[in-house]
């Protein structure tokens, strides 16, 4: 069977959504809590399926921001911070990984019982990844010999209001830009659609930063209203016509350089080429739709047709803490589409893949 053996960079990876935290959760939890709290999962037995079923129970779109407290909690004093993103970097660089993520610094601002709320900031939280990520980056090149390169995208949290989400990007715009370089607009997209965020947009692109928007799903559902195939391509057509304005809001209104999932896109052919003619790039997360039942089948997201329209479209994990990885992820892509088990089928996969990988890395924005 085909296996593709294409290097792909990170290009839509969430810092606290990261499976390399599994490995320091407990660590970090008792630089956090001292002995005052039980760690909330067995750390010695099926360690990254009780944090996953955590994530999923109920369906993870429900309090979203109270789920990601399980890493965003432990992630509150400058050791816990710091320790965090030298794993996440030296973990993903030891697997051959590198490239872009995004953390929102101001879920890193409650403090904890050895740093209480007011000392850090987000501008310090920066600081301390950014130190973090270069220290990671030194090991790595002293272990590998190899120079590898780890960048991240300032998230902004949708609840806030556009008065602090424009300081938020005043913040952003303090960081160096070889380490961030610019924003992204996250979590929960039902309550807070792109255009409530038009000024901050254009302030970080008026100083020639990046900026993303995540384009996912407009409508909460209970789990029962998408747990068969046919409620999920009803509730589909259902949410197109918000996705779409959505989409539309994102490419012209915010003019972003990055869509985030893009859930809908294809179904478009006026705005797919749009994009496809501006050069904004499209990152789609098929594990994640999927774990979130906004889609039933990989083929949903038409990731193939978007290719043949000359999109920017690559591919990755969005949060693999509970979502499948990369690998699997590639093997969903490659399951769809390799039969019938012709010749010009298994060329078309490899092509597929190189084309997607080297999108992954047309999408970097690292400055040199």
């Amino acid at each position: 069977m085909f296996v593709p053996d294409t290097e792909f960079k990170m290009i839509h990876r969430h810092f606290d959504g990261d499976r390399t935290l599994v490995q320091v959760m407990p660590e970090l939890h008792r630089l956090t809590y001292g002995n005052t709290k039980p760690y909330s999962f067995n750390p010695w037995s099926k360690h990254q399926e009780q944090i996953a079923e955590w994530f999923l129970r109920d369906g993870v779109h429900k309090n979203i921001v109270e789920k990601f407290s399980v890493t965003t909690g432990v992630m509150q004093n400058p050791v816990t911070i710091f320790t965090a993103i030298e794993n996440f970097v030296l973990i993903n660089g030891r697997r051959g990984i590198e490239g872009e993520f995004i953390i929102a610094p101001q879920y890193l601002t409650f403090g904890d019982r050895f740093c209480r709320k007011g000392i850090l900031n987000e501008k310090s939280i920066v600081d301390m990844l950014v130190a973090g990520i270069k220290e990671g980056e030194r090991k790595l090149k002293s272990e590998t010999g190899r120079a590898m390169r780890f960048r991240m995208r300032f998230g902004i949290g949708r609840e806030v209001s556009l008065k602090e989400a424009v300081r938020l990007v005043r913040v952003m715009l303090e960081c160096d830009p070889n380490y961030v370089p610019g924003i992204s607009l996250v979590c929960h997209e039902p309550s807070a659609p792109p255009e409530k965020f038009v000024d901050a947009f254009r302030l970080a692109k008026s100083e020639g930063r990046k900026t993303a928007c995540h384009v996912e799903w407009v409508k909460d559902r209970e789990e029962w209203e998408k747990d068969t195939p046919e409620k999920i391509r009803r509730n589909f057509q259902e949410d197109l016509p918000q996705l779409t304005k959505n989409l539309d809001t994102a490419i012209h209104l915010l003019d972003v350089d990055q869509i985030d999932h893009g859930f809908g896109l294809a179904e478009n052919p006026e705005l797919m080429k749009t994009v496809a003619d501006k050069g904004t790039i499209v990152t789609v997360c098929p594990g994640s739709l999927l774990a979130t039942n906004l889609i039933n089948d990989i083929k949903m997201l038409k990731i193939r047709e978007m290719l043949d329209a000359g999109v920017t479209v690559a591919i990755d994990v969005d949060d693999d803490i509970f979502m499948p990885t990369m690998a699997e992820v590639l093997r969903l892509y490659v399951d769809a589409y390799r039969m019938p088990a012709l010749a010009e089928n298994l060329d078309r996969l490899k092509a597929d893949m190189a084309k997607l990988a080297e999108n992954s890395k047309l999408t970097q924005i690292i400055t040199p």
